[in-house]
């Protein structure tokens, strides 16, 4: 069974009858490496299944033993016979993967589809010399194809034949016109040998791979293109990194800290002697008499943890982050113990977002991401192009990412003083806030007399209101569209008009009620759950908002490009 974009071809014949070779027709395998990664990452489900057995010694451990030697039995050789029937080739014109075993799969990518190739390395990945290579397609949601485990050296050829094979193909009359007749001849030559491969393991022979090693660089057909300047863009040092993450607080890890306990069970008292030395015996006994002061230091103890985990996040993320511009893209390298590599088209760039949040806004740092056509926002979020910067950093990064949109702002990226939104978002937000914690109040009162408690805090909800108005702003000029919202996590859009797809006004009813209306942009790649918008604007602003924008819209995209 094939792909439904997959098709059969047969390789051309040049005059002599043989066919005609371009670099990387062979295909190629996986690294040897991963049969014994995919036996690694297999031994803990192994264990699992076998646990009972090896902890209890009566009659029905038997069966979870029969059930592990069914494990073994099953999964290890289905592992091997994966690895021996894939396949994967490049040729100037797709990239063709082979998979399967009972079903048969052959995906073809068009070259000049591709429009981001990442290279990741986890622990294993790391101490193995091996890497996993995910390619993204322009309309692809999820990777496209994955190689899961090939040599470092081998993640970072496929990417640059790529990579070449797009220059050549942008350069136009840069290759000869026989070179550009072998490229045209070799996407059958790459489906054929991996067609030849489905008669079975045998067909790819260790001539064969060695020929794949021996034969030309497929860089040198490429040596009348003009290879573009490294340009360095933005790099977090050691100090950066760790100052990143004390501005982050990961809760998350806490409910995983907890969630273990759970099952480990400690004794809270032999830890706490053990870790103390017995040098705290009094404090203990007051904490013992104290619920207010267990639950003052348990606040503390989280908090903390919360902080020390957000820096080591960080700095597992982040760790020695580089980006550097190359033509028309943008590359990033990061990553302690999981090293990932990944591009930014510019030419696929729709909108920047600046993020921060009052801590940060009060040290004066900022996050620059962008938003990209042709990625799954709910899966992999927008790409991070500064982590924790300056606001020189993000204008700077930003301003090289606004390259590759067709019409550049000659002025520049920038983030102009922006309008206030309408005081009436006070009351409405205040409404709501008090709405439901007054619900919320009686529905647990009415069960439990305290629950009632809960109306002191309508004073809050009435500071909270305030805090979101003073968080919302809008902005425009000739070229961009600015948004901002966000009170503990602040987001500021900038859009540029000829990314934009819609604008729309809306307002609900109780909008009309009070003469607002909310402003929405989209463009490619936008998140539905953090959508560019600008909240209850006068409806009359909102009306000339969205009129200028798209008068404007028009305008320049009716210009012609500049060379």
């Amino acid at each position: 069974m094939e792909d439904s974009a997959a098709q059969d071809r047969i390789a051309p014949e040049s005059a002599s009858g043989a066919p005609e070779e371009a670099p990387d027709a062979t295909p190629h395998r996986l690294h040897p490496m991963t049969l014994v990664q995919k036996v690694l990452v297999g031994i803990p489900a192994l264990i699992l299944i076998l646990l009972p057995a090896i902890r209890s010694n009566d009659g029905g451990a038997w069966f979870n033993l029969a059930l592990g030697a069914m494990y073994g039995l099953l999964v290890f050789p289905w592992t091997i016979i994966r690895y021996v029937r894939f396949r994967y080739g490049i040729s100037p014109a797709e990239i063709v993967i082979r998979s399967g075993v009972t079903t048969v799969t052959r995906r073809n990518i068009p070259i000049d589809r591709v429009q981001n190739i990442e290279i990741e390395q986890g622990i294993l990945q790391r101490v193995t010399g091996t890497a996993r290579v995910s390619i993204f397609t322009a309309g692809s949601q999820s990777a496209e194809g994955v190689l899961d485990v090939v040599s470092l050296q081998e993640a970072h050829r496929v990417r640059e034949t790529v990579q070449q094979f797009q220059k050549a193909a942008a350069a136009g009359g840069a290759v000869s016109a026989s070179r550009r007749t072998a490229a045209s001849a070799e996407p059958g030559a790459v489906s054929a040998e991996l067609g030849a491969v489905s008669a079975g393991p045998g067909a790819f022979s260790a001539e064969g791979g060695a020929a794949a090693r021996s034969q030309k660089a497929p860089g040198a057909i490429f040596e009348s293109v003009d290879q573009p300047e490294i340009e360095p863009v933005f790099e977090m040092d050691m100090r950066r990194v760790i100052l990143s993450g004390v501005f982050r607080f990961s809760m998350l890890y806490i409910a995983v800290f907890f969630s273990i306990f759970q099952y480990v069970e400690p004794d809270p008292e032999a830890i706490f002697d053990w870790f103390a030395g017995g040098r705290f015996e009094g404090l203990a006994e007051a904490a013992g008499e104290s619920p207010f002061i267990v639950g003052l230091s348990v606040l503390f103890l989280a908090v903390l943890f919360a902080w020390l985990s957000g820096i080591l996040v960080n700095l597992n993320r982040y760790y020695g982050f580089v980006l550097h511009a190359e033509g028309n893209k943008l590359h990033h390298r990061q990553g302690l113990l999981s090293r990932h590599t990944g591009t930014i088209p510019l030419r696929k760039v729709q909108a920047f977002i600046i993020r921060t949040n009052p801590l940060m806004r009060r040290f004066g740092w900022y996050r620059l991401e962008v938003q990209t056509m042709g990625f799954d926002v709910k899966e992999r979020g927008h790409k991070v192009a500064v982590p924790f910067g300056r606001m020189d950093d993000v204008m700077r990064a930003a301003n090289r990412l606004q390259q590759g949109l067709p019409h550049p702002d000659p002025g520049g990226v920038r983030v102009p003083e922006l309008s206030p939104v309408s005081r009436l978002t006070i009351r409405r937000g205040f409404v709501r806030y008090a709405v439901a914690i007054v619900t919320l109040a009686g529905g647990i009162g009415y069960f439990w007399r305290p629950g009632l408690w809960l109306l002191s805090m309508l004073p809050l909800a009435l500071v909270w209101a305030v805090l979101r108005y003073r968080g919302l702003g809008y902005g425009e000029d000739e070229r961009w569209l600015y948004f901002r919202k966000g009170v503990v996590r602040q987001h500021t859009w900038l859009l540029p008009l000829e990314r934009s797809q819609v604008f729309y006004r809306s307002a609900s009813l109780f909008q009309r009620r009070l003469g607002l209306a909310s402003v929405y942009v989209d463009a490619a790649g936008a998140s539905a759950m953090r959508p560019a918008e600008g909240i209850d604007l006068p409806a009359g602003a909102a009306k000339e908002l969205v009129d200028r924008a798209y008068a404007r819209f028009q305008h320049i995209v009716t210009q012609p490009e500049p060379s």
